[in-house]
């Protein structure tokens, strides 16, 4: 089943004012990609690959872009379906470099399923192929998903809000009109894994949140238990 809301806030070592689903952490959410994965076109993916790839992926700022560009200026062609589409027009979508490119459909990095140098991520591939950590190459976003950090001022304290990604947040306008028509955050069948997300993806979360408040969540979602 789809786990309820369970709303924390508290303040951290550092001062920072946290508002977070615990209920999603301490779920089973899991990620279907390869295997039950719709995507989040309009027509469902029957190569359960495309995911939320279709979009191509929307960069953080300078910091994020030039990450993204240094490793894929390393990438082997054997493992990077589209090297000499990046060699040509690059690897962004524009002189902003605030997205990636979609070629043919979809991200410009992900390699389709028939690939014969392996399907998924470029980026994702290479890092494994180094020894290294597939998050510390890929665009942020990319490894953030499906969960949403958001900052709030409310009565002049920023409050960091952490919760699930809906179908909405996907929509140009903040408008259920023109949401994607699925999302596995709001499909029962991804929440079947016996570890909470937490522990599952615990080093993605301490890179993105701190160590600290990772700390404070499991302790928070180990007292939610008893």
């Amino acid at each position: 089943m789809i786990p309820p809301e369970d709303w924390h806030e508290f303040t951290a070592a550092s001062g920072d004012r946290w508002r977070v689903d615990l209920g999603v952490l301490g779920s089973g959410w899991s990620c279907g990609w390869g295997e039950r994965c719709r995507g989040i076109a309009e027509e469902p993916d029957p190569t359960h690959t495309l995911g939320c790839c279709v979009l191509g992926a929307q960069l953080v700022d300078d910091d994020d872009a030039m990450n993204v560009a240094a490793h894929a200026a390393f990438l082997a062609p054997e493992r990077f379906q589209f090297a000499d589409e990046a060699e040509r027009g690059g690897v962004f979508a524009d002189e902003e470099r605030r997205a990636t490119r979609a070629v043919d459909g979809a991200c410009i990095f992900l390699n389709r399923h028939d690939f014969a140098g392996g399907a998924g991520c470029a980026l994702h591939l290479g890092a494994l192929d180094d020894g290294e950590a597939p998050h510390d190459w890929k665009p942020l976003v990319c490894w953030q998903v499906p969960f949403q950090l958001e900052r709030r001022s409310e009565g002049g304290v920023e409050v960091q809000i952490l919760r699930r990604k809906r179908r909405v947040d996907f929509s140009t306008t903040g408008d259920e009109t023109d949401a994607v028509p699925w999302l596995c955050t709001e499909d029962e069948e991804f929440y079947g894994a016996s570890t909470p997300v937490l522990a599952r993806l615990v080093d993605e979360f301490e890179d993105w949140l701190g160590v600290d408040v990772v700390a404070d969540l499991a302790r928070r979602l180990g007292e939610d238990r008893t």
